[in-house]
């Protein structure tokens, strides 16, 4: 429960890298690039710790599915962007696919 736990969180943390990362203009606001390298290096140790109850690769794929999907969540919702009926079909593919990860590994 905890690595599972632990990949939640790695993935929120990259989705706020994301957002920091759009603030940072360009990487010319200079607060923001700090943010952006504290939120990275919070995923990546989420991540770690993860991988201590999950095999590798299974913990990678999980936490770029929560990341990926997280980002494209902030997008439509924060930078509003839009969204297709093929991208929600993709993103439905990446969260069965993260089901039958967590369910078969």
């Amino acid at each position: 429960m905890m690595g599972l736990i632990a990949l939640i969180l790695a993935g929120g943390f990259e989705v706020m890298m994301v957002y920091s990362l759009n603030r940072t203009q360009g990487f010319k606001n200079k607060l923001w690039c700090f943010v952006v390298f504290v939120f990275a290096g919070l995923s990546l140790a989420s991540l770690s710790f993860a991988m201590k109850t999950y095999e590798a690769g299974v913990a990678y794929s999980i936490w770029v599915a929560f990341g990926s999907i997280g980002a494209i969540l902030l997008g439509i919702f924060c930078f509003k962007e839009k969204i297709n009926l093929r991208q929600i079909a993709w993103m439905i593919v990446i969260i069965i696919s993260v089901i039958g990860l967590k369910l078969f590994a």
